[in-house]
C-alpha cells in the first residue's frame, strides 16, 4: 500500500528552489485528492520505497528473482513483482533538498538505478547465482507490459535533457533551417504543456467569478509553472551532464568494472552537496557557461547572423551558475511583527473564544463541549458533541492556562472532569462515536465512527500531553 508523499511546511520553505520545486506542502485531505493515471486506469501504483505491505507475501513474490550488486532502485522493480496500490487518503510528509545541487546528487542516484534495471525490459532477465556461488541464470521476464513502460518511461526522462541539447547545439551549427526555428522549437517543447494548462484553466472560469479575479488567480497559479520551465532551459547543460555522467558511469560499471554498482553516496555527492557559495556553483556548473561561450564562439566564427536567435540562451546558459546559486540561498525565515492594535484584536478574539468553553462547558453538560450556541430567535445550546469537540476544548483548556485565563490547578481540575466523562462514553473496538448526547452520554442515531474524529482527537490529545 503506497501513500501519498508530500513535502513537509518547514522543508517546502527552506529557499527558493524549495518554494518552486516542492509545490504545495502540507496536507489537506478535504481539497487536494489525488488521482493517478496508474492507479486509475490500471488499477495499480507505483511503490516508491515507503509504504505498507504483508511481509510475508512481499517475501514469497521477490525472494529469488533478483542478482546480487546490481540493483540500486529497488522500489519499483519491487513493485513490478509484488504489485502495489496507491493509498491516496494517507499523506507521508518527507523532507525536499534545499539546494539545487544537493538535488543534483539525488537525481543523479536515481538515474544510476534506472539504468541497472535496464535489463528488466528485455525477454530474459538477470537473475540470482545458481548453487553454490555458480554463475546466475538468466530467466523469462515476468513483468507486465505496464511495469515494462514505467521502466522505459524512467530511461526516457533521463534522454530528455541530453536530446534538446542536441537538437539545439546540431540545429544552431549545422542544419539549414534557421537558428531561430531550432530556438522556437526547444522552447516550445519546454513551455507547450505549462501554456495548454494555463490556456485551460484561463477558460474555465466559474460564473460567479468576476473576470478581473480569474485573471489574477489565474495568473497566481500558472506563475510557478512557467518558472519552472525557464529554470529548466536554463540549467538544461547541467542538467545534461548529470544525466550523462549517471548513463555513462552505470553502463560503464555493469559491462566492464561491476563495481561501486550499489553506491548510494558517491564521494562527487559530498563535494557537490557541499555547494554554498557562488565560487562553489561556477566550479561545479561549469558546462554551462563553458558551452554557452564555445557556441557563441563557433556562430561567430562562422560569421552566422543566426547568432541573434542563440543569444536568449546563450546568455542565460552563461549566467545558470548564478541562477543556481541564487534559487538555492537559505531563506531567513520572516519575522512577524505585530502592531499594537493586532495584538489588541488577538487577544480579546482569543478571551472571547475562551468564554464560550468557560459559560458552556460544565457539569449540566457533563463537563463536556456543546457543539454549538444558537442566540436567534432564541438562545438555544446544541447538547451534542463530537470526539473534535471534545479534543478542541482540552485544548482550549490549555491555552487558557497559557493565557493566564486560569491557575494550573483549575486547568488540571478541568482537564480531569472532561477525560473522566470519557471513560464513561460508550465506544466502538476503542473508537468514539461521531455524536453523543452532553446530557445523557448516549450516543446519537445514527451511530458511526469518522476516521476524521478519530485522528483530530488523536492529534488533540498527542497536543495536551506535550502541553
Amino acid at each position: 500500500m503506497q501513500p501519498c508523499a508530500s513535502i513537509s511546511l518547514t522543508s517546502a520553505g527552506q529557499s527558493r528552489f524549495t518554494k518552486l520545486f516542492a509545490g504545495e506542502s502540507g496536507i489537506d485531505p478535504y481539497t487536494r485528492e489525488v488521482s493517478d493515471v496508474y492507479q486509475d486506469i490500471f488499477g495499480e501504483g507505483s511503490f516508491i520505497g515507503k509504504g505498507i505491505y504483508d511481509v510475508d507475501a512481499f517475501r514469497q513474490a521477490v525472494d529469488g528473482r533478483f542478482p546480487e550488486n546490481l540493483i540500486l532502485s529497488h522500489d519499483l522493480l519491487e513493485s513490478a513483482y509484488a504489485r502495489s496500490a496507491l493509498v491516496t487518503d494517507v499523506d507521508l510528509i518527507e523532507e525536499h533538498p534545499v539546494s539545487y545541487a544537493i538535488e543534483a546528487s539525488r537525481r543523479h542516484r536515481w538515474i544510476r538505478g534506472d539504468w541497472q534495471i535496464a535489463g528488466w525490459l528485455l525477454p530474459r532477465v538477470p537473475g540470482p547465482l545458481g548453487p553454490n556461488g555458480s554463475k546466475a541464470k538468466r530467466q523469462l521476464n515476468p513483468l507486465t507490459a505496464l511495469s515494462m513502460w514505467k521502466i522505459l518511461d524512467n530511461l526516457r526522462r533521463s534522454l530528455v535533457p541530453p536530446s534538446l541539447i542536441v537538437l539545439l547545439t546540431g540545429g544552431w551549427l549545422f542544419a539549414p533551417v534557421s537558428a531561430l526555428f531550432w530556438t522556437l522549437l526547444v522552447a516550445g517543447v519546454v513551455f507547450l504543456p505549462t501554456l495548454l494548462g494555463a490556456a485551460i484553466e484561463l477558460m474555465r472560469k466559474p460564473e460567479e467569478r468576476d473576470w478581473l479575479v480569474h485573471l489574477i488567480l489565474t495568473s497566481k497559479s500558472t506563475s510557478r509553472p512557467i518558472m519552472l520551465s525557464l529554470l529548466t532551459l536554463i540549467l538544461l547543460p547541467y542538467d545534461t551532464l548529470i544525466c550523462l555522467n549517471a548513463i555513462l558511469r552505470s553502463g560503464v560499471r555493469m559491462l566492464f568494472t561491476r563495481r561501486g554498482l550499489l553506491l548510494w553516496h558517491m564521494r562527487s555527492y559530498a563535494n557537490r552537496n557541499a555547494c554554498r557559495t557562488l565560487s562553489d556553483f561556477f566550479m561545479e556548473m561549469w558546462i554551462a557557461p563553458v558551452l554557452a561561450m564555445v557556441l557563441a564562439l563557433a556562430l561567430w566564427i562562422s560569421q552566422s547572423a543566426e547568432l541573434l536567435f542563440c543569444a536568449p540562451f546563450l546568455l542565460l546558459w552563461l549566467i545558470s551558475p548564478v541562477i543556481g546559486w541564487w534559487i538555492s540561498i537559505p531563506l531567513s525565515p520572516p519575522v512577524l511583527d505585530l502592531t499594537v492594535d493586532q495584538r489588541l484584536f488577538l487577544r480579546t478574539s482569543a478571551r472571547r473564544t475562551w468564554r464560550f468553553f468557560a459559560q458552556f462547558v460544565g457539569p449540566q453538560d457533563n463537563w463536556l463541549p456543546p457543539d454549538n450556541f444558537q442566540e436567534y430567535p432564541a438562545p438555544v445550546i446544541a447538547s451534542r458533541t463530537s470526539p473534535t469537540n471534545i479534543g478542541m476544548s482540552l485544548l482550549a483548556d490549555l491555552a487558557a492556562y497559557d493565557f493566564g485565563y486560569i491557575c494550573a490547578g483549575e486547568f488540571l481540575r478541568l482537564a480531569k472532569n472532561t477525560l473522566a466523562t470519557m471513560e464513561k462514553l460508550e465506544r466502538y473496538r476503542g473508537h468514539f462515536y461521531n455524536w453523543y448526547d452532553t446530557r445523557t452520554l448516549k450516543p446519537l442515531c445514527p451511530q458511526y465512527i469518522s476516521s476524521v474524529d478519530s485522528g483530530n482527537l488523536v492529534g488533540c490529545l498527542l497536543t495536551l500531553q506535550a502541553g
